[in-house]
């Protein structure tokens, strides 16, 4: 209602508004239903901005290492030794980071291209969502909302599970 309210007082300003939901990632509107309108995009925050993108990589290749030294010792909580290794040295060379999308490839259109993971924001919630549609929602705040420490709590509940 205050945002009705908001607009009517505008409303003599000529300006043209636009109202997307919080999970969207693009706007398209029109002000007439005799023109196709313009596609908009929603700034996506964190994740796409280069500052964000180096402290993504640093933070992959910080853990990556305290990993690596810290592998003889806790290489005996995860069932599979070999895969949590290879983990270590994808993330450390950059072919992978700690945390990426949820869910397949094919359903990212609209985000910003990162890194494939080894774990997800799904993981914050035990693991694979079944519903595409709240996969990409989620995936759509993870990019909106990045911050360092949602990766760190994301990294550490998957290494609770210790299953990847």
């Amino acid at each position: 209602a205050e945002i009705i309210q908001a607009m009517l007082e505008l409303a003599t300003l000529d300006i043209d508004f636009k109202i997307a939901p919080p999970e969207s990632v693009s706007i398209i509107g029109s002000n007439s239903i005799h023109t196709a309108g313009d596609l908009y995009v929603v700034h996506i925050n964190a994740i796409s901005r280069p500052k964000n993108r180096r402290k993504k990589r640093i933070f992959d290749f910080s853990a990556a290492t305290v990993f690596l030294v810290l592998t003889p010792v806790f290489i005996w909580f995860f069932r599979n030794k070999g895969k949590c290794i290879k983990n270590i040295f994808q993330v450390l060379t950059g072919e992978k980071s700690w945390v990426g999308y949820a869910g397949a490839t094919e359903n990212l259109s609209g985000l910003p291209e990162i890194k494939p993971g080894i774990y997800s924001p799904a993981d914050m919630f035990g693991g694979n969502l079944s519903d595409e549609r709240k996969e990409h929602r989620l995936n759509v705040l993870y990019a909106r909302n990045y911050s360092l420490m949602t990766d760190t709590e994301i990294l550490l509940k998957g290494l609770k599970r210790r299953n990847k």
